[in-house]
């Protein structure tokens, strides 16, 4: 669940008042925080926390209050405290949005966004995955004017450029990759066979498709004729089977 501190209190009724993330200041206050959240989510048997934000900027639009900040020294050093508190108590963390949904304009709730030329936020992630971050969730972001990282006109989620070329291959990160919410971004929902293209760009959980069982015969009919793609699927199982064994629900 997306178990922030800002939307914490939202998502579970009667839980201790937290501060947004925009407050939290110091790695002490992260810590406590995080241990605090970890406590209700393993209460109600939650493994997965989609949380934290680590974009920059705490005026974009669909972020506001849900940033650690606007210094990237200082989200970098929160994130990641945030991710080992959560991490020590078996809860795993999820960096997100990549490659960084704070210094764009407007929501992708509501709108297909851009990063326009540089990925100015991808450093944040470099710390953080050698630290140790389980997991990284995919933001609906098109990237253009970038002869690198163009994204061609499709979201970062469904951009093998995005997902396998820059996170899993250049910055070498060997956790579960996850798409995000697929079902109300309208950034996302206008795109034909969204989530399969999502799991063809390499992301290893598809987050809320529209039609599950859709999204289930999609992936496996292009299994059939494509074996790569076959393989792909089949090492994103195995990741995620192997997490759950970790957790100790297997």
């Amino acid at each position: 669940m997306d178990a922030e501190p800002s939307l914490f209190n939202g998502r579970i009724s009667g839980t201790e008042k937290i501060m947004n993330t925009i407050d939290i200041k110091t790695n002490e206050e992260c810590d406590s925080i995080a241990h605090l959240i970890n406590e209700e989510l393993k209460a109600l048997g939650i493994h997965q926390n989609f949380a934290p934000v680590c974009d920059i900027s705490s005026n974009n639009e669909a972020i506001k209050n849900r940033s650690f900040g606007s210094d990237k020294k200082s989200v970098t050093e929160l994130s990641r405290q945030f991710i080992l508190s959560t991490q020590e108590d078996n809860i795993v963390a999820t960096a997100k949005h990549f490659p960084g949904h704070g210094l764009v304009k407007g929501d992708t709730h509501k709108q297909s966004v851009y990063i326009d030329g540089e990925l100015q936020e991808v450093d944040i992630y470099k710390p953080l995955i050698e630290s140790g971050v389980i997991s990284i969730m995919v933001a609906h972001i098109t990237v253009l004017n970038n002869p690198l990282y163009d994204t061609k006109g499709l979201p970062a989620t469904c951009s093998r450029t995005i997902v396998t070329d820059l996170l899993k291959n250049e910055l070498d990160f060997k956790g579960i990759i996850i798409s995000d919410a697929l079902n109300i971004m309208k950034a996302v929902t206008i795109l034909e066979k969204a989530p399969l293209k999502a799991s063809m760009a390499g992301c290893d959980m598809i987050l809320m498709p529209i039609d599950e069982l859709e999204t289930m015969n999609w992936i496996l009919e292009e299994m059939k004729s494509n074996p790569i793609y076959k393989k792909q699927v089949e090492q994103s199982v195995k990741k995620i089977i192997r997490l759950k064994i970790c957790l100790g629900l297997v």
